[in-house]
């Protein structure tokens, strides 16, 4: 069956979809969007990935017009369309203008889509190695904590790290801090404790760390948000990275290095078992 994708109002093929170039997501970049997975055709955390949506939009001041009912809708309206059970989820939303200018807005006028792709399980146990950047190399911080469409800098971020054969980059701000890596959060473990950077340094604060968060300090593991300097990283003895599709993804090597032993860690596996429960509970498994 041809994917169908939602886009303000219609469900089409993804080969007929087409957003308006009076768009402010496509001529500025100014939009949001969110990555949700389902699981047993349900979607994992959405209250919280369509609050923190919803919030974004009204600090940075972008109408929708819409609701999170609405958007809950939407959602499972193009799930079902596509009778996918186990899928990757994408929705976005954007603002019309009425001609180009960077101050011009069509009123009630907005973009909404969702775009989604089977998923089979997860697969959050493959290791990655991940390189360092250089310091300023994040967003400020007050753009980094929304899931904006600008992403430029995550890309270029992508790419640094491909070419120094690595799989993913850590990003830094200009206080010479870590914040996270290209899309996902990140955690160490340091003597025992977990940490992970403080949404203050830049972060997107993400669904999944949240919940690992809380993960953690239900199994009694002491966890903490601090600033984490890339110097650090050699005292660690496991890292991993977050994110709504993954799960919790083991870092074994930073800047061709091993973190630990270079395989992943007790704590990871641990929280990893968690977490597999919440989703296979949602799923009926």
């Amino acid at each position: 069956m041809k994917q169908l994708v939602y886009l303000n109002g219609d469900l089409l093929p993804s080969d007929r979809a087409a957003v308006p170039l009076l768009d402010r997501g496509y001529l500025y970049g100014e939009g949001l969007f969110e990555t949700m997975r389902a699981y047993g055709g349900r979607i994992f955390a959405l209250d919280r990935h369509l609050g923190r949506l919803l919030s974004s939009a009204a600090t940075l001041g972008l109408e929708l017009g819409v609701g999170e009912d609405e958007l809950a809708r939407i959602l499972a309206l193009t799930l079902q369309a596509n009778d996918l059970s186990d899928a990757y989820l994408r929705l976005t939303v954007s603002q019309r203008c009425d001609a180009p200018g960077i101050e011009s807005r069509a009123a009630g006028k907005f973009t909404i889509s969702v775009i989604v792709r089977e998923l089979a399980a997860p697969s959050s146990n493959a290791a990655v190695s991940v390189v360092v950047l250089e310091s300023g190399s994040a967003p400020p911080p007050n753009l980094a904590r929304h899931k904006t469409l600008s992403f430029l800098a995550y890309v270029q971020a992508r790419r640094a790290a491909r070419a120094k054969a690595a799989q993913d980059a850590l990003l830094v701000n200009a206080a010479g801090e870590i914040t996270e890596a290209t899309t996902s959060n990140v955690f160490l473990v340091r003597e025992d404790r977990l940490v992970t950077p403080p949404v203050a340094c830049g972060v997107l604060p993400g669904i999944t760390r949240a919940i690992v968060l809380d993960l953690a300090r239900a199994q009694g593991v002491q966890a903490t948000e601090q600033p984490v300097r890339p110097e650090q990283l050699a005292a660690c003895s496991e890292c991993f990275l977050t994110n709504s599709i993954v799960g919790l993804q083991p870092v074994t090597h930073v800047n061709g290095h091993a973190i630990g032993s270079g395989a992943p860690g007790p704590v990871w596996a641990a929280l990893t078992a968690a977490y597999s429960r919440m989703t296979a509970a949602l799923s009926g498994g």
